[in-house]
C-alpha cells in the first residue's frame, strides 16, 4: 500500500499565485497580430472570430488587451499560442443513482497560453467559447489580473470585469488540517520502482527537464485522468451538465500548463462522471472518508479495468484535499485516487476564490505524481532527501523542521534565497507543495510553481525533479491520445435462430458478437429472428421484447438476445379462485372447466385467437379476469390473442352479496383498507376525520372499495403531482414513465418535509436538455422545437399562426420547458391523455410500478372504446395476486 498526501483549505490572504514563465517549442509557427481598440472595455466581434479560427499551435500577439478597466485602464500585449485545439473532449456521463446517460455534446472551447510581451516571468491563460465569451488570467510578478467578457447584442464582446485581485480583500482565511505525519509515512510507504530510481538518477545528472536541448518537448508525457463530480458541486454549477463540462475542462487545462512546463506531462481528462442527484457514492463528510469511497468504487471489478492513470473527485462539500502518494505506476493503480473539496467553481474576475480550486487540485495531483510536502523533504523515503527540507514553513514529527522550530506541529518561518530561513512576507517564497501560506502573508507567500528556477529554500528544484522522474518512469509519450473505449459483448440464447446487428456497425452476431466502441457512443442493437423462429426478448444491458435496444457505452456491457423456435400450437391455462363457483369454456372448443374444476390447460393452434367465456353458478358472480385477460375486468368473455407463448388466465368467482368478496382485496378490515390507501397514494397515514369518513362509507355500502381507490387516485393531493409528470414523459419521450424516474422527479418537486425544490417548468426544462430527448430528435432550433411539441402533444403539425406565436415567445425569453408545459397541461391534452394517465396512476399507486407496455395499451384501448372503466381496472388490480402479495 502507498501513503497519503492531504491538503486542507488554508489561509488565503494573498493574491492568486505568481508563476514562472511557460516553456514553448521553438518558433516554427506563424504569428497572428491583432491590435484591439484603445477602449479597454470592448473587443470587436471580428477580432474574436479571428482568434477562434486560429489552428492548433498558431501564435497570437494580442495588443491593447485590458488587464484593468475603469477610470485608469491598464493595457498590455499578450503573446499566446493556441493549445489543445485538436484534443478530444472528455466523455460526459450523468448518473442519477439509478441510470447512467451520456451528457450533451461538448461545446467548442479555445485555449491559449503564453505570457506578456517582454516579460519572461509572466504567465497568461485565455479561454474563448463559441459564442464570443471567455475569460483570462494573467500573472505579472506578484499581481494577478482576471477578466471575463461575453458576447452582446451588438455583435461585440464587452469585457464585463477586468482587474487586479486584492490580496487581503479578495481571499478569505481558512484553517489548515493536514493528515500526513512522519509516522503515517513510515507505516504506509512502499519502495519506489526500479524504473523510478533509474529515472531519478538520470534526472539528477541533468538536474531538470527544462535544461534538456531543443528536442525535449518531444518527450512530453500524458496522464489520463477521470474526474468524478459530486451532486454538491453539480448543484453549485447550476445543475447544468454543460457548465460542469466547461468548468472541468477549463480548470484542468489551466493546471496542465504548469505540469507541462515543469513536470513534462500533460493532464488529459478522458471522462467526467457527474452525479445529478443525492443518490451518489460520495456520502462522506471528510476527505479521508471520501477517498476511501472513491477507492472502493473504482476498484470494483466492473470499473477497475477502465484505462486511466488517476481518478480525481471534485466536491462542492466544504473541506480540503487528500490523495495517495506516488501512484502513477501500474503496480500502484489500486491507489491512484485523489479528492479535492470546497470547489468554488467560478473562474471569473468576480470570483477570486478560483485560487483555491487551482491550488488544491494542483497540490493533490502533485502527491499522485510522487511529491511529499516541501517541509518533509528530509525524510529519505524515496531518495529525494539531498539537501534536507526545502523550507520550514511548517513542522511535523521529529525531523529537521521540528528541530529548527522547537517542536511540532508548528507554523514556521519563510525561506530566504537558498536558505530555509530569512524570508519576508508576501515575496512568493513558497511553492505549490509547501505550507508557506500558513505563515503571515497567506497566499502572497506562494509562487504558483513546483520549484523550477525557484531561488528560495534549499534546492526547491527537487520537487519537479521527483515528479519528472515519476512521469518518465510511468507515463506514456503524449502522442495522439487514445480514445477511451469500452467493449460490448452480445450473446444469443434459446432454441431458435436469429441475428443481432448494430448501428454504428461492428456487431453482426452470428459471426461477430463483440466490438469495442469509444466511450459515450450510443449503440442501437436490432434482433432479427431467423426463419421459423421468434425473438423472445433481451437480457443484460438490454431489456424488453422490442426488436431494438439502445445502450450508451459508459462501461463494458453485455447484452443477450433470446430466440425461440416458432410453435404451431400453444397452451391456454385457466385457474379459478374466489368464494363462489362457475365454469369457463372456450371457442374453439377444447377447454371446459366446470364447477368442480379448479384449473385446466388445453393446447390450441398458435395462429388463432381463443375466446373464453365465464359463467357464474347460481348464487355466485363473476368478479374479475386476471393474467392474460386482466384488461377484460368482469366482462363475461375474454379474447386471448394469437401467439406461441403459453397464456395464463385466472378468473375469480365470489358468492353474491358475500362480505368477503375477493374484489375487496387482501385487507378485510375497512379501516386497515382506508389507511393503506392514504399510505399508497398520499405517502402518509390517514388523518382521523378522513379515516372515519371513508370507513363509515364502506360499512354503510355507500361506496365500493374500487370507488374509494378511484377517489383517492383522482384527488388533487395525488393526481396534481403524478399526472403532470406523466404527461411530460409522454410529451417529450412518447412513452410511459419508468417508475424510478417518476419517483425521482416527484422527490425533487415534492421533497418530504421540505419546500418545493423544482417546479414543473424546471423539470420540463431538464427534459428538454436531456440526452434522451436530444438523441431521439437531434439538435433543434426554436422553430423545429415548436414543431416537435405540436407533433408530440397534439399529434399534428402546427398552424402558421401558432408556430409564429410560440417561436416569438421563445425569442423573447420564454424557456422551452415553459412552452412544453403550456401544451402538456392544455385542456386539449388533458382530455386526450386522460385514459393513459389514469392507467399509469392506477399501477403507480396500487402496485408501485409502471404498467407494462402491452397491459397499458390494452387497458387504454378498452377504456377509450367504452368496453371497460377505470373502476374495473382498479377492481382487477385489487383482486390480483400481485396486489395481495404486497401484504
Amino acid at each position: 500500500m502507498t501513503f497519503l498526501g492531504t491538503f486542507a483549505k488554508r489561509a488565503v490572504s494573498g493574491g492568486l499565485l505568481a508563476v514562472s514563465a511557460l516553456l514553448s517549442a521553438p518558433m516554427v509557427h506563424a504569428q497572428t497580430a491583432l491590435r484591439l481598440p484603445a477602449q479597454a472595455n470592448e473587443i470587436p466581434a471580428d477580432a474574436l472570430a479571428a482568434v477562434r479560427s486560429l489552428p492548433a499551435g498558431q501564435k497570437l500577439r494580442l495588443e491593447n488587451f485590458p488587464l484593468e478597466t475603469g477610470a485608469t485602464p491598464s493595457l498590455a500585449t499578450l503573446e499566446l499560442q493556441r493549445v489543445n485545439h485538436a484534443q478530444r473532449a472528455p466523455a460526459l456521463f450523468l448518473h442519477d443513482g439509478t441510470t447512467v446517460r451520456e451528457g450533451p455534446p461538448s461545446q467548442e472551447r479555445n485555449y491559449f497560453t503564453g505570457r506578456l510581451a517582454d516579460e519572461p516571468d509572466s504567465q497568461a491563460f485565455m479561454v474563448l467559447d463559441d459564442q464570443g465569451g471567455g475569460y483570462s488570467v494573467v500573472h505579472r510578478g506578484g499581481a494577478v489580473f482576471v477578466s471575463d467578457f461575453s458576447a452582446n447584442r451588438k455583435g461585440r464582446a464587452a469585457s464585463l470585469q477586468a482587474g487586479r485581485l486584492e490580496q487581503q480583500a479578495d481571499l478569505n482565511e481558512q484553517p489548515l488540517s493536514c493528515g500526513v505525519t512522519p509516522g503515517f509515512v513510515q507505516r504506509h510507504a512502499t519502495p519506489p520502482s526500479e524504473a523510478f530510481v533509474q529515472a531519478l538518477h538520470a534526472s539528477r545528472e541533468r538536474k531538470l527537464l527544462r535544461a534538456l536541448p531543443a528536442a525535449a518537448p518531444a518527450q512530453m508525457r500524458r496522464a489520463d485522468i477521470i474526474v468524478e463530480v459530486d451532486y454538491e458541486l453539480y448543484t453549485r454549477l447550476g445543475r447544468s451538465p454543460q457548465a460542469v463540462q466547461n468548468y472541468v475542462r477549463d480548470l484542468f487545462t489551466y493546471i496542465s500548463t504548469y505540469y507541462e512546463s515543469e513536470v513534462g506531462a500533460r493532464l488529459a481528462v478522458t471522462q467526467i462522471n457527474t452525479w445529478t442527484g443525492p443518490a451518489q457514492p460520495w456520502t462522506g463528510s471528510s476527505t479521508d472518508v471520501l477517498l476511501k469511497q472513491l477507492e472502493g468504487y473504482w476498484n470494483d471489478p466492473a470499473r477497475y479495468s477502465t484505462a486511466r492513470h488517476h481518478v480525481h473527485l471534485l466536491s462542492g462539500k466544504p473541506g480540503g484535499g487528500i490523495a495517495y502518494l506516488d501512484t502513477l505506476g501500474q503496480d500502484k493503480r489500486r491507489f491512484a485516487y485523489g479528492v479535492s473539496t470546497g470547489m468554488q467553481v467560478d473562474f471569473q474576475a468576480a470570483a477570486p476564490q478560483v485560487a483555491w480550486d487551482t491550488v488544491v487540485i494542483a497540490h493533490e495531483l502533485g502527491h499522485a505524481f510522487g511529491s511529499d510536502h516541501t517541509h518533509n523533504y528530509d525524510a529519505p523515503y524515496r531518495g529525494s532527501a539531498d539537501g534536507g527540507a526545502i523550507d520550514c514553513c511548517y513542522s511535523e514529527g521529529t525531523g529537521q523542521c521540528a528541530r529548527l522550530l522547537g517542536g511540532s506541529p508548528r507554523v514556521g518561518v519563510l525561506p530566504g534565497i537558498n536558505s530555509r530561513t530569512g524570508g519576508s512576507s508576501g515575496m512568493r517564497q513558497g511553492t505549490l507543495m509547501s505550507y508557506c501560506d500558513l505563515v503571515p502573508g497567506g497566499f502572497g507567500n506562494l509562487s504558483f510553481n513546483f520549484g523550477t528556477s525557484h531561488a528560495y529554500g534549499a534546492n526547491a528544484w527537487r520537487v519537479p525533479q521527483v515528479m519528472q522522474s515519476a512521469v518518465q518512469a510511468h507515463l506514456p509519450l503524449d502522442t495522439t491520445p487514445p480514445a477511451q473505449t469500452f467493449k460490448l459483448d452480445v450473446s444469443r440464447t434459446g432454441s431458435g435462430a436469429g441475428l443481432v446487428s448494430s448501428v454504428p456497425a461492428g456487431i453482426q452476431c452470428g459471426s461477430d458478437c463483440s466490438e469495442t466502441y469509444p466511450a459515450g457512443t450510443r449503440i442501437t442493437l436490432t434482433a432479427a429472428p431467423g426463419a421459423g423462429s421468434s425473438f423472445t426478448g433481451w437480457s443484460g444491458a438490454c431489456s424488453g421484447t422490442a426488436a431494438t435496444c439502445s445502450v450508451t457505452m459508459d462501461r463494458a456491457l453485455q447484452a443477450g438476445a433470446g430466440f425461440a423456435l416458432n410453435q404451431t400450437s400453444r397452451i391456454v391455462a385457466v385457474s379459478k379462485a374466489g368464494t363462489g363457483t362457475g365454469q369457463v369454456t372456450s371457442s374453439p372448443q377444447g377447454l371446459s372447466c366446470q364447477e368442480g374444476c379448479s384449473a385446466s390447460a388445453v393446447s390450441f393452434p398458435a395462429s388463432g385467437p381463443v375466446v373464453l367465456t365465464a359463467r357464474p353458478s347460481a348464487g355466485s358472480k363473476l368478479v374479475a379476469w386476471g393474467g392474460a385477460c386482466s384488461s377484460y375486468a368482469a366482462q363475461p368473455t375474454c379474447t386471448v390473442a394469437p401467439g406461441s407463448a403459453t397464456a395464463q388466465v385466472s378468473v375469480i368467482f365470489d358468492k353474491s352479496g358475500s362480505a368477503g368478496d375477493s374484489s375487496n382485496g387482501p385487507l378485510k378490515d375497512p379501516r386497515d383498507f382506508v389507511n393503506q390507501q392514504y399510505l399508497d397514494f398520499f405517502d402518509r397515514p390517514a388523518d382521523g376525520a378522513g379515516l372515519n369518513y371513508w370507513a363509515q362509507q364502506l360499512a354503510a355500502a355507500k361506496v365500493t372499495r374500487p370507488q374509494v381507490i378511484e377517489s383517492f387516485m383522482n384527488s388533487a393531493e395525488f393526481s396534481s403531482r403524478v399526472a403532470p409528470l406523466t404527461r411530460l414523459y409522454s410529451a417529450y419521450f412518447q412513452r410511459i414513465p419508468d417508475y424510478a424516474g417518476l419517483t425521482y422527479w416527484l422527490g425533487r418537486m415534492h421533497p418530504a418535509g421540505a419546500a418545493q425544490d423544482l417546479s414543473l417548468a424546471e423539470v420540463s426544462a431538464a427534459f428538454a436538455a436531456s440526452p434522451e430527448f436530444t438523441h431521439t430528435y437531434g439538435p433543434l432550433n426554436d422553430t423545429a422545437f415548436v414543431e416537435r411539441v405540436y407533433r408530440n402533444v397534439l399529434a399534428r403539425a402546427p398552424d402558421a399562426a401558432g408556430r409564429a406565436y410560440w417561436v416569438d415567445r421563445l425569442a423573447q425569453g420564454l424557456s422551452r420547458g415553459d412552452v412544453m408545459v403550456s401544451f402538456s397541461e392544455s385542456a386539449e391534452n388533458l382530455q386526450a391523455t386522460l385514459p393513459s394517465v389514469q392507467v399509469t396512476m392506477t399501477h403507480v399507486g396500487m402496485l408501485r410500478r409502471s404498467p407494462a407496455v402491452a397491459d397499458h395499451a390494452s387497458w387504454v384501448n378498452e377504456i377509450k372504446a367504452g368496453r371497460t372503466t377505470v373502476e374495473a381496472l382498479i377492481a382487477s388490480v385489487l383482486a390480483s395476486p400481485e396486489y395481495a402479495a404486497r401484504f
